[in-house]
């Protein structure tokens, strides 16, 4: 974040982020918190603390282009159509340090090379509706925090996509439904 950054308190339900608090302010969560992204890029910026912050895709095509710092967990829902992901993306490396969960859909880390799109563990998969063809997909090298534990887990089918990019990690655990 760079220039007059005005802070915003924020919690419950945002639609469209960057019109409802706007591209220069920081949005500081005072309670849980849900940003409904729309089509195309999203550039606020967010600061947890330690409440749980959820990023939704309103509409396939969404980008998140903002920092996301703070301690509490992102859970991301995205659409499941593998051509239009939400994109996590923006040159500033991320570093919440709360758990990342890929609740629903396909998520596209594209930071740049050697840039944080998760800073903390990540899990996807699961056994309930909705949670099947879940997929995370790297744009660039690294993306993920080298100390990192990727989790696939449940019944339904998820994969992590390096697409040839090379990433890091502690530790990967993988069901029997998931794919490298």
């Amino acid at each position: 974040l760079v220039g007059n950054v005005e802070p915003a308190n924020v919690a419950g339900n945002i639609d469209d982020p960057a019109k409802a608090i706007g591209v220069n302010h920081l949005a500081i969560l005072t309670a849980a918190a849900t940003l409904r992204l729309p089509v195309g890029d999203t550039q606020t910026s967010v600061d947890s603390g330690g409440f749980p912050l959820t990023l939704t895709a309103a509409a396939e095509g969404a980008c998140f282009l903002g920092l996301i710092t703070g301690n509490g967990p992102l859970r991301i829902e995205a659409e499941t159509d593998a051509s239009k992901p939400l994109e996590i993306a923006g040159p500033a490396s991320n570093s919440f340090r709360g758990p990342a969960t890929l609740a629903r859909g396909m998520l596209r880390l594209n930071k740049p090379a050697g840039a944080l799109a998760i800073s903390g563990n990540l899990t996807l998969g699961g056994s309930e509706f909705g949670s099947e063809s879940q997929g995370v997909i790297w744009a660039a090298d690294g993306q993920i925090s080298p100390a990192a534990i990727i989790t696939i887990a449940g019944e339904q089918s998820a994969f992590l996509d390096l697409a040839g990019h090379r990433a890091v990690v502690s530790q990967v655990l993988l069901s029997s439904r998931g794919q490298i």
